[in-house]
């Protein structure tokens, strides 16, 4: 086969070819897309897929419960920050 073929016979232009994102890897895409549809086939895939499209609802009362944790830590470690402050000034005089 020549250097302008992929392994399968597709033809290798820069249209054609995916470049992963190392920049070291390539692949033709219509070999990628046959690749894709076999893994997505699979019952590995099917669940990747699955958690892929999944998305997560959360209810008012669990959104407030986590703004309220997080208002609170953010608090809790101001509190901290001003307390370390005052105990600088204090050693300072």
């Amino acid at each position: 086969m020549a250097e302008d073929t992929c392994p399968r016979g597709h033809a290798r232009t820069p249209k054609n070819t995916y470049i992963y994102p190392d920049g070291i890897k390539h692949q033709c895409r219509p070999c990628k897309a046959a690749a894709t549809l076999r893994y997505r086939s699979t019952p590995k895939g099917r669940a990747a897929v699955k958690r892929a499209n999944h998305t997560y609802e959360i209810s008012l009362g669990g959104f407030l419960r986590i703004r309220t944790y997080y208002l609170r830590t953010a608090r809790e470690a101001v509190l901290r920050q001003l307390a370390d402050l005052a105990e600088e000034e204090a050693c300072l005089m």
